[in-house]
């Protein structure tokens, strides 16, 4: 019998996932983004390499409507275009990458304070979890400086 991962818990590990990404982006923005570029770039080469060949294993009459082809090589030419000229993106898009940094650390963090509302809005199952966090909204508000929604 397979255990089933608790929805917050999955909410939780998306949410550190997009602090760390951020945390990384701000660091050093140059090399993150422009891994991100070539990955991204070797992604569109690969869906344009498999649209393409998509098009001369369908019929004809079938392929002319889909126009396969025609997105094949598009992601092909962007996907290489991505991984031989990433330098580019930085050159003509300098602070996106902080500003992109910047914008991942804060949903990573209002994220969070989502989860940790979800969970302590939960009847406690059998961990406790939510009874701590409703422990911890109970305390007067001097000694509490996190606020947390307050339970009955």
């Amino acid at each position: 019998m397979k255990k089933k991962i608790p929805a917050w818990a999955n909410g939780a590990a998306l949410s550190l996932c997009e602090i760390l990404i951020a945390i990384l982006l701000l660091i050093n923005p140059e090399k993150f983004t422009r891994g991100i570029i070539v990955c991204a770039g070797v992604v569109l080469t690969i869906l344009g390499i498999v649209s393409t060949i998509g098009y001369f294993r369908k019929p004809p009459a079938e392929a002319a409507q889909q126009h396969n082809l025609a997105k094949g090589l598009c992601l092909v030419g962007s996907g290489l275009f991505c991984v031989l000229n990433s330098h580019w993106f930085l050159i003509t898009f300098s602070a996106l990458s902080v500003l992109y940094g910047v914008a991942i650390l804060l949903l990573g963090v209002v994220r969070v304070q989502w989860m940790v509302d979800d969970i302590a809005s939960r009847p406690a199952n059998g961990n406790g979890l939510p009874e701590a966090l409703r422990l911890r909204s109970s305390l007067p508000q001097s000694s509490c400086p996190i606020r947390l929604p307050h339970h009955a």
